[in-house]
């Protein structure tokens, strides 16, 4: 009997030391997007999505939050900033003509919807999804999934003119899907589809496979790019895979090479790159799910490493955590904020502190 009672102090003596990494926030707990005005020390404001159609901003210097008056009929799926812009991405329900896209021009004070030239020539019984949206300083990309079982497709679209007129760059059928768009330093886009990754130098067409260092050519899940180092990371099938945009140093770019540490790095669902002097602060969460039998079972993991040149991933432990949907991820200065199912945590380690003690 001592036995197991000691035992059974120890267990729960090591479930506190691993709860003590996060601290909840208060955020819904149905979040399932993030988006930051600006990446690195300080950092910016924060903008949180939620499946119940809401955003919300992060007051600087407060840890808190504020509600911010748009609403999306079928909840904010993602969220793009650049500068003054946010666009707010979301899905279409059978039936329904509700809101793909909505723009603010102002940071969020006043709103106006952007999709009518996408969706006008839709059936009824359309289903789509914005998958991802990429925005620079003159051009809006967005990648948007039609779920049709007789004609699904992958569509990615670009305006000049902030939403008011759209083009089609680039479309896939059936199987082969487009799952998101980037643009780098040098005004190339990026496309990560289910067969690789695709690149177009005026981002209207004449798009090329850029897939040299995959041994097989994975799905694309992920692109981020850090403009000031060059560094292109991208999450696949596969797992993690870094490369070079084409700059003085590589003036070809580089070749795509694998820089996993771990089995779950091929279902990533965020990552992040903080500048910093010469190098990047990388943080990554990933969610398996698993199960049979109407019976399912999440695995989610965080990843942490000092020096994006050279990754050395180190993970960080989420106690219960581990063992719930991770849904997003995304850096607060110098500390992680994960939304799960169970709500949204902030880490009350900083990144620095899980690199030397996870």
């Amino acid at each position: 009997m001592k036995t197991f009672i000691t035992i059974s102090v120890i267990l729960v003596l090591s479930l506190n030391i691993f709860a003590n990494n996060w601290q909840k926030i208060s955020l819904p707990d149905d979040t399932i997007s993030f988006a930051k005005e600006k990446e690195g020390f300080p950092a910016k404001k924060i903008w949180a999505g939620t499946k119940s159609g809401q955003l919300f901003s992060s007051l600087k210097g407060k840890n808190s939050w504020e509600t911010v008056n748009v609403k999306m009929e079928n909840g904010i799926d993602e969220i793009a900033i650049f500068n003054q812009m946010i666009i707010l991405g979301s899905h279409h329900k059978s039936n329904n003509n509700s809101t793909l896209l909505l723009l603010s021009s102002d940071r969020g004070r006043s709103w106006s919807r952007i999709d009518q030239g996408i969706t006008s020539d839709w059936p009824d019984f359309a289903r789509g999804t914005v998958q991802s949206i990429s925005i620079d300083a003159s051009r809006i990309f967005i990648v948007l999934s039609d779920f049709r079982p007789q004609h699904p497709s992958s569509k990615c679209y670009r305006s000049d003119n902030g939403g008011t007129s759209w083009s089609l760059v680039h479309q896939t059928f059936d199987d082969h899907s487009i799952n998101v768009v980037t643009t780098d330093q040098n005004g190339d886009v990026l496309l990560g589809t289910s067969k690789g990754v695709l690149r177009s130098k005026t981002g209207y067409g004449d798009w090329k496979n850029l897939n040299v260092g995959f041994s097989n050519v994975p799905q694309i899940r992920l692109l981020s790019n850090n403009n000031i180092t060059g560094e292109r990371f991208t999450g696949t099938s596969s797992g993690i895979f870094k490369s070079y945009q084409e700059t003085p140093q590589f003036p070809k770019g580089s070749d795509w090479k694998s820089v996993s540490s771990h089995k779950s790095q091929r279902s990533i669902v965020g990552l992040h790159l903080i500048h910093n002097f010469s190098t990047s602060t990388a943080v990554m969460g990933t969610h398996e799910r698993s199960g049979m039998g109407g019976t399912f079972f999440s695995d989610s993991h965080v990843f942490v490493t000092m020096d994006s040149h050279n990754p050395k991933w180190v993970e960080v432990a989420l106690g219960s955590l581990a063992k719930k949907p991770l849904n997003n991820i995304i850096t607060d200065g110098r500390h992680v904020i994960i939304a799960t199912s169970e709500g949204v945590f902030k880490s009350t380690k900083s990144i620095f502190e899980f690199w030397h003690n996870p």
